[in-house]
Protein backbone atom coordinates (compact mmCIF):
# COMPACT_ATOMS: atom_id res chain seq x y z
CA UNK A 1 0.00 0.00 0.00
CA UNK A 2 2.90 2.36 0.47
CA UNK A 3 3.52 2.06 -2.85
CA UNK A 4 0.53 2.51 -4.41
CA UNK A 5 0.11 5.85 -7.19
CA UNK A 6 -3.61 5.78 -7.49
CA UNK A 7 -6.68 5.80 -5.18
CA UNK A 8 -8.41 2.66 -7.43
CA UNK A 9 -5.19 0.33 -6.41
CA UNK A 10 -5.57 1.80 -2.45
CA UNK A 11 -9.30 1.12 -2.78
CA UNK A 12 -8.44 -2.79 -3.82
CA UNK A 13 -5.83 -3.52 -1.81
CA UNK A 14 -8.03 -1.99 1.15
CA UNK A 15 -10.89 -4.18 -0.04
CA UNK A 16 -8.39 -7.21 0.35
CA UNK A 17 -7.07 -6.54 3.74
CA UNK A 18 -11.32 -5.92 4.64
CA UNK A 19 -12.06 -9.60 3.43
CA UNK A 20 -8.96 -11.40 4.99
CA UNK A 21 -9.23 -9.72 8.00
CA UNK A 22 -13.20 -10.15 8.40
CA UNK A 23 -13.38 -13.25 10.16
CA UNK A 24 -11.04 -12.31 12.85
CA UNK A 25 -13.68 -10.70 15.42
CA UNK A 26 -16.69 -12.94 14.75
CA UNK A 27 -14.25 -16.07 15.53
CA UNK A 28 -12.73 -14.53 18.50
CA UNK A 29 -16.07 -13.70 19.93
CA UNK A 30 -17.06 -17.35 19.16
CA UNK A 31 -13.78 -18.84 20.64
CA UNK A 32 -13.94 -16.86 24.18
CA UNK A 33 -17.67 -18.74 24.49
CA UNK A 34 -15.39 -22.22 24.27
CA UNK A 35 -13.65 -21.10 27.14
CA UNK A 36 -15.33 -19.27 29.62
CA UNK A 37 -18.75 -19.30 31.20
CA UNK A 38 -21.15 -15.89 30.91
CA UNK A 39 -19.89 -14.72 33.62
CA UNK A 40 -16.78 -14.64 32.56
CA UNK A 41 -16.92 -13.63 28.92
CA UNK A 42 -17.70 -9.72 29.04
CA UNK A 43 -13.98 -9.22 31.00
CA UNK A 44 -12.14 -11.29 28.53
CA UNK A 45 -13.82 -9.97 25.72
CA UNK A 46 -13.46 -6.15 26.82
CA UNK A 47 -9.84 -7.28 27.35
CA UNK A 48 -9.68 -8.73 24.05
CA UNK A 49 -11.08 -5.18 22.68
CA UNK A 50 -9.24 -2.55 24.74
CA UNK A 51 -6.21 -3.40 23.00
CA UNK A 52 -7.80 -1.86 19.91
CA UNK A 53 -8.55 1.61 21.67
CA UNK A 54 -4.65 0.95 23.47
CA UNK A 55 -3.34 0.67 19.63
CA UNK A 56 -5.35 3.84 18.91
CA UNK A 57 -3.47 5.67 22.06
CA UNK A 58 -0.32 4.45 20.40
CA UNK A 59 -1.09 4.69 17.04
CA UNK A 60 -1.57 8.40 17.91
CA UNK A 61 2.37 8.52 19.05
CA UNK A 62 3.33 6.72 15.58
CA UNK A 63 1.49 9.38 13.54
CA UNK A 64 2.68 12.18 15.34
CA UNK A 65 6.20 10.76 15.00
CA UNK A 66 5.95 9.80 11.35
CA UNK A 67 4.67 13.32 10.33
CA UNK A 68 8.16 14.04 11.54
CA UNK A 69 9.67 12.49 8.55
CA UNK A 70 10.37 14.61 5.72
CA UNK A 71 8.05 13.70 2.62
CA UNK A 72 11.18 13.75 0.45
CA UNK A 73 11.14 10.68 -1.04
CA UNK A 74 7.15 9.39 0.66
CA UNK A 75 4.26 10.98 1.21
CA UNK A 76 3.11 10.98 5.20
CA UNK A 77 0.78 8.64 4.33
CA UNK A 78 2.85 6.22 2.76
CA UNK A 79 5.08 6.02 5.93
CA UNK A 80 2.15 5.36 8.18
CA UNK A 81 1.61 1.93 5.72
CA UNK A 82 5.54 1.02 5.34
CA UNK A 83 7.13 2.29 8.71
CA UNK A 84 10.22 1.19 7.22
CA UNK A 85 11.15 1.89 3.33
CA UNK A 86 14.15 0.96 2.29
CA UNK A 87 15.21 4.37 0.55
CA UNK A 88 15.69 5.47 4.57
CA UNK A 89 17.89 3.36 6.67
CA UNK A 90 17.04 5.95 9.96
CA UNK A 91 13.87 4.27 9.73
CA UNK A 92 14.02 1.15 8.51
CA UNK A 93 13.82 -0.56 11.98
CA UNK A 94 10.32 0.63 12.04
CA UNK A 95 9.47 -1.95 9.94
CA UNK A 96 9.17 -4.35 12.65
CA UNK A 97 6.48 -1.98 14.57
CA UNK A 98 3.17 -3.40 13.69
CA UNK A 99 3.52 -5.96 10.68
CA UNK A 100 5.89 -8.24 11.35
CA UNK A 101 4.84 -9.39 15.04
CA UNK A 102 1.57 -10.04 13.36
CA UNK A 103 2.76 -12.11 10.95
CA UNK A 104 5.12 -14.34 13.18
CA UNK A 105 2.17 -14.29 15.98
CA UNK A 106 -0.34 -15.62 13.50
CA UNK A 107 2.18 -18.19 12.51
CA UNK A 108 2.72 -19.21 15.93
CA UNK A 109 -1.22 -19.17 17.29
CA UNK A 110 -1.47 -22.27 14.59
CA UNK A 111 0.51 -24.51 16.60
CA UNK A 112 0.43 -23.26 20.32
CA UNK A 113 -3.36 -21.94 20.39
CA UNK A 114 -5.47 -25.25 20.91
CA UNK A 115 -9.44 -25.29 19.63
CA UNK A 116 -10.99 -26.06 22.46
CA UNK A 117 -10.64 -27.29 26.34
CA UNK A 118 -11.12 -30.83 25.27
CA UNK A 119 -7.69 -30.34 23.20
CA UNK A 120 -5.40 -28.28 25.25
CA UNK A 121 -2.76 -30.04 26.08
CA UNK A 122 -1.43 -27.85 28.83
CA UNK A 123 -4.75 -29.19 31.53
CA UNK A 124 -4.09 -31.60 33.22
CA UNK A 125 -6.94 -34.61 33.09
CA UNK A 126 -8.43 -32.82 36.37
CA UNK A 127 -7.99 -29.48 35.07
CA UNK A 128 -9.64 -30.48 31.45
CA UNK A 129 -12.86 -32.53 33.02
CA UNK A 130 -13.33 -29.18 35.58
CA UNK A 131 -13.09 -26.98 32.34
CA UNK A 132 -15.43 -28.66 30.31
CA UNK A 133 -18.22 -29.43 33.31
CA UNK A 134 -18.74 -25.94 34.52
CA UNK A 135 -19.06 -25.09 30.76
CA UNK A 136 -21.90 -27.77 30.38
CA UNK A 137 -23.72 -26.69 33.36
CA UNK A 138 -23.05 -23.04 32.39
CA UNK A 139 -24.98 -24.08 28.70
CA UNK A 140 -27.79 -25.99 30.78
CA UNK A 141 -29.77 -26.97 27.98
CA UNK A 142 -28.73 -25.44 25.21
CA UNK A 143 -25.15 -26.98 25.74
CA UNK A 144 -24.96 -29.03 22.40
CA UNK A 145 -21.95 -29.35 20.04
CA UNK A 146 -23.37 -31.07 17.15
CA UNK A 147 -23.46 -29.29 13.29
CA UNK A 148 -26.40 -29.50 10.91
CA UNK A 149 -27.50 -27.06 8.35
CA UNK A 150 -30.74 -26.62 10.26
CA UNK A 151 -28.95 -25.32 13.27
CA UNK A 152 -27.34 -22.82 10.94
CA UNK A 153 -30.73 -21.95 9.27
CA UNK A 154 -32.57 -21.14 12.43
CA UNK A 155 -30.17 -18.53 13.38
CA UNK A 156 -31.51 -16.59 10.53
CA UNK A 157 -35.38 -17.89 11.28
CA UNK A 158 -34.72 -16.45 14.65
CA UNK A 159 -36.35 -12.56 15.26
CA UNK A 160 -33.39 -11.32 17.93
CA UNK A 161 -30.85 -11.96 15.01
CA UNK A 162 -32.06 -8.86 13.45
CA UNK A 163 -32.59 -7.06 16.34
CA UNK A 164 -29.14 -7.23 17.36
CA UNK A 165 -27.86 -7.17 13.96
CA UNK A 166 -29.70 -2.97 14.45
CA UNK A 167 -27.75 -2.72 17.47
CA UNK A 168 -24.67 -4.01 16.46
CA UNK A 169 -25.04 -1.85 13.18
CA UNK A 170 -26.05 1.44 14.91
CA UNK A 171 -23.06 1.53 17.61
CA UNK A 172 -20.57 0.84 15.00
CA UNK A 173 -21.76 3.73 12.74
CA UNK A 174 -20.89 6.09 15.52
CA UNK A 175 -17.88 4.06 16.88
CA UNK A 176 -16.46 4.22 13.28
CA UNK A 177 -17.35 8.10 12.48
CA UNK A 178 -15.41 9.13 16.24
CA UNK A 179 -12.32 6.81 15.10
CA UNK A 180 -11.64 7.53 11.37
CA UNK A 181 -12.56 11.59 12.37
CA UNK A 182 -10.97 11.86 16.04
CA UNK A 183 -7.74 13.55 14.81
CA UNK A 184 -10.03 15.82 12.44
CA UNK A 185 -12.71 16.34 15.35
CA UNK A 186 -9.87 17.60 17.83
CA UNK A 187 -8.21 19.97 15.60
CA UNK A 188 -11.55 21.69 15.03
CA UNK A 189 -11.64 22.12 19.03
CA UNK A 190 -8.60 24.35 19.24
CA UNK A 191 -5.77 26.11 17.60
CA UNK A 192 -3.51 23.70 17.23
CA UNK A 193 -1.66 21.61 13.75
CA UNK A 194 -2.68 18.85 12.57
CA UNK A 195 0.34 16.91 13.61
CA UNK A 196 -0.51 18.04 17.35
CA UNK A 197 -4.24 16.75 16.71
CA UNK A 198 -3.05 13.30 16.35
CA UNK A 199 -0.81 13.64 19.61
CA UNK A 200 -3.91 14.66 21.07
CA UNK A 201 -5.73 11.43 20.64
CA UNK A 202 -3.90 9.17 23.20
CA UNK A 203 -5.45 10.23 25.91
CA UNK A 204 -9.01 9.41 24.94
CA UNK A 205 -7.65 6.56 23.67
CA UNK A 206 -6.09 5.34 26.37
CA UNK A 207 -9.15 6.39 28.97
CA UNK A 208 -11.05 4.15 26.22
CA UNK A 209 -9.20 1.46 27.11
CA UNK A 210 -9.45 1.66 30.55
CA UNK A 211 -13.44 2.37 30.60
CA UNK A 212 -13.31 -0.78 28.65
CA UNK A 213 -12.12 -3.12 31.25
CA UNK A 214 -14.22 -1.47 34.00
CA UNK A 215 -17.26 -1.62 31.98
CA UNK A 216 -16.76 -5.14 31.27
CA UNK A 217 -15.39 -6.44 34.80
CA UNK A 218 -18.56 -4.66 36.18
CA UNK A 219 -20.76 -6.59 32.97
CA UNK A 220 -19.73 -9.58 34.61
CA UNK A 221 -19.66 -8.90 38.22
CA UNK A 222 -23.38 -8.26 37.72
CA UNK A 223 -24.16 -10.89 35.06
CA UNK A 224 -26.09 -7.87 33.51
CA UNK A 225 -25.58 -6.41 29.58
CA UNK A 226 -28.67 -4.04 28.83
CA UNK A 227 -28.86 -1.36 31.36
CA UNK A 228 -24.80 -1.24 31.55
CA UNK A 229 -24.89 -0.49 27.65
CA UNK A 230 -28.06 2.06 28.62
CA UNK A 231 -25.93 3.83 31.30
CA UNK A 232 -22.79 3.79 28.46
CA UNK A 233 -24.62 5.30 26.11
CA UNK A 234 -26.47 8.05 28.03
CA UNK A 235 -22.33 9.27 29.16
CA UNK A 236 -21.69 8.82 25.55
CA UNK A 237 -24.73 10.98 24.09
CA UNK A 238 -23.97 13.28 27.01
CA UNK A 239 -20.15 13.79 25.60
CA UNK A 240 -21.36 14.32 22.02
CA UNK A 241 -24.08 16.85 23.50
CA UNK A 242 -20.67 18.90 24.94
CA UNK A 243 -19.79 18.86 22.03
CA UNK A 244 -22.38 20.33 20.05
CA UNK A 245 -23.48 23.03 22.06
CA UNK A 246 -20.32 24.29 24.64
CA UNK A 247 -18.87 26.96 23.47
CA UNK A 248 -15.51 26.24 21.44
CA UNK A 249 -13.66 28.72 22.92
CA UNK A 250 -14.10 26.56 25.97
CA UNK A 251 -11.41 24.28 24.73
CA UNK A 252 -10.59 22.24 27.86
CA UNK A 253 -14.26 21.18 28.24
CA UNK A 254 -14.92 20.12 24.24
CA UNK A 255 -11.91 18.38 24.70
CA UNK A 256 -12.68 16.29 27.64
CA UNK A 257 -16.09 16.00 25.66
CA UNK A 258 -13.87 14.44 22.92
CA UNK A 259 -12.52 12.11 25.83
CA UNK A 260 -16.33 10.99 27.20
CA UNK A 261 -16.99 10.20 23.24
CA UNK A 262 -14.30 8.07 22.81
CA UNK A 263 -14.63 5.61 26.29
CA UNK A 264 -18.29 5.71 25.48
CA UNK A 265 -17.96 4.46 21.77
CA UNK A 266 -15.36 1.49 22.33
CA UNK A 267 -16.10 0.60 25.98
CA UNK A 268 -20.12 -0.30 24.19
CA UNK A 269 -18.53 -3.34 22.31
CA UNK A 270 -17.53 -5.61 24.98
CA UNK A 271 -20.88 -5.81 26.82
CA UNK A 272 -22.25 -6.20 23.53
CA UNK A 273 -20.94 -8.90 21.65
CA UNK A 274 -20.81 -10.67 25.07
CA UNK A 275 -24.50 -10.05 25.71
CA UNK A 276 -25.36 -11.72 22.12
CA UNK A 277 -22.94 -14.17 22.87
CA UNK A 278 -25.02 -14.92 26.06
CA UNK A 279 -27.95 -15.30 24.06
CA UNK A 280 -27.63 -18.32 21.84
CA UNK A 281 -27.57 -21.75 22.62
CA UNK A 282 -25.33 -24.30 21.11
CA UNK A 283 -22.31 -23.70 19.61
CA UNK A 284 -23.10 -23.88 15.79
CA UNK A 285 -25.80 -21.29 16.51
CA UNK A 286 -23.37 -19.04 18.15
CA UNK A 287 -20.87 -19.69 15.84
CA UNK A 288 -23.12 -18.55 12.88
CA UNK A 289 -25.18 -15.59 14.44
CA UNK A 290 -21.62 -14.05 15.43
CA UNK A 291 -20.67 -14.04 12.19
CA UNK A 292 -24.46 -12.87 11.32
CA UNK A 293 -24.29 -10.03 13.50
CA UNK A 294 -21.10 -8.32 12.94
CA UNK A 295 -21.05 -9.23 9.11
CA UNK A 296 -24.51 -7.16 9.02
CA UNK A 297 -23.03 -4.79 11.69
CA UNK A 298 -19.97 -3.87 10.27
CA UNK A 299 -21.88 -1.85 7.11
CA UNK A 300 -22.01 0.63 10.33
CA UNK A 301 -18.58 1.04 9.53
CA UNK A 302 -19.21 2.48 6.31
CA UNK A 303 -21.97 4.67 7.38
CA UNK A 304 -19.72 6.18 9.95
CA UNK A 305 -17.35 7.18 7.53
CA UNK A 306 -19.67 9.44 5.93
CA UNK A 307 -21.12 11.27 9.00
CA UNK A 308 -18.51 13.53 9.01
CA UNK A 309 -18.49 16.26 6.43
CA UNK A 310 -19.25 19.58 8.03
CA UNK A 311 -15.77 20.56 9.37
CA UNK A 312 -14.65 22.04 11.60
CA UNK A 313 -17.15 21.56 14.48
CA UNK A 314 -19.17 18.75 12.80
CA UNK A 315 -22.36 19.93 14.78
CA UNK A 316 -24.22 17.14 11.74
CA UNK A 317 -21.84 14.64 12.03
CA UNK A 318 -21.94 14.29 15.96
CA UNK A 319 -25.86 14.49 15.73
CA UNK A 320 -26.12 11.75 13.03
CA UNK A 321 -23.96 9.52 15.52
CA UNK A 322 -25.70 10.67 18.17
CA UNK A 323 -28.80 9.17 16.95
CA UNK A 324 -26.89 6.06 16.21
CA UNK A 325 -26.67 5.82 19.93
CA UNK A 326 -29.99 6.43 21.03
CA UNK A 327 -31.70 4.73 18.46
CA UNK A 328 -29.45 1.50 19.77
CA UNK A 329 -30.68 2.65 23.27
CA UNK A 330 -33.90 2.17 22.25
CA UNK A 331 -32.93 -1.32 21.17
CA UNK A 332 -31.64 -2.30 23.94
CA UNK A 333 -34.17 -1.15 26.23
CA UNK A 334 -36.86 -2.86 24.14
CA UNK A 335 -34.64 -6.36 24.13
CA UNK A 336 -34.32 -6.53 27.57
CA UNK A 337 -37.87 -6.24 28.16
CA UNK A 338 -38.92 -8.89 25.73
CA UNK A 339 -35.99 -11.49 26.61
CA UNK A 340 -37.74 -10.88 30.95
CA UNK A 341 -40.94 -11.14 29.78
CA UNK A 342 -39.61 -14.43 27.75
CA UNK A 343 -37.67 -15.69 30.79
CA UNK A 344 -41.43 -14.99 32.66
CA UNK A 345 -43.38 -16.72 30.49
CA UNK A 346 -41.03 -19.99 30.67
CA UNK A 347 -41.16 -20.01 33.99
CA UNK A 348 -45.26 -20.51 34.24
CA UNK A 349 -45.24 -23.14 31.32
CA UNK A 350 -46.32 -26.80 32.15
CA UNK A 351 -44.51 -30.13 31.34
CA UNK A 352 -47.12 -30.44 28.45
CA UNK A 353 -46.58 -27.10 26.87
CA UNK A 354 -42.16 -27.26 27.45
CA UNK A 355 -42.43 -30.57 25.05
CA UNK A 356 -44.73 -28.75 22.60
CA UNK A 357 -42.30 -25.90 22.22
CA UNK A 358 -39.41 -28.46 21.84
CA UNK A 359 -41.15 -30.02 19.10
CA UNK A 360 -42.19 -26.75 17.52
CA UNK A 361 -38.74 -25.88 16.95
CA UNK A 362 -37.20 -29.30 15.46
CA UNK A 363 -36.19 -30.56 19.08
CA UNK A 364 -33.59 -30.06 21.80
CA UNK A 365 -31.06 -30.12 18.92
CA UNK A 366 -32.14 -27.14 17.17
CA UNK A 367 -33.97 -25.38 19.80
CA UNK A 368 -30.82 -24.19 21.67
CA UNK A 369 -31.54 -20.86 23.58
CA UNK A 370 -35.89 -21.11 22.52
CA UNK A 371 -35.79 -23.94 24.67
CA UNK A 372 -37.95 -23.79 27.27
CA UNK A 373 -35.78 -23.77 30.09
CA UNK A 374 -33.45 -21.75 28.78
CA UNK A 375 -33.03 -18.58 30.37
CA UNK A 376 -31.64 -15.01 28.53
CA UNK A 377 -29.02 -13.06 30.38
CA UNK A 378 -30.76 -9.80 30.64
Amino acid sequence: MSLLTSFAGLAVCRFLLGAFEAGLFPGIIYYMSLWYPKREQARRLGFFWSFGSLSGAFGGLLAFGIQQIPADKLASWQWLFCYGYPTSAKFSALSVIEGLPTVILAIAVVFILPDSPEKAKFFTEEERDYAIRRLATDAGVAHDNSWSWGQVWSVFTDWKTYAYMIIYLSGTAALQGVTLFLPSIINGLGKWSKVTSQLLTTPPYFAAFLGTLALGWSSDRFLERAFHMVANNIFTMAGFLILMFVDSALVGVTYFGAIIVTVGVYANVAVKITWFNNNYGGLTRRAVASAAIVSVGSIGGAIGGQIYYDAPKYFNGHAIAISCMAAQTVFVVILRFVFAYENSRRERLTEREKAAEIDKYGGTELAGDRHPDFRYTL
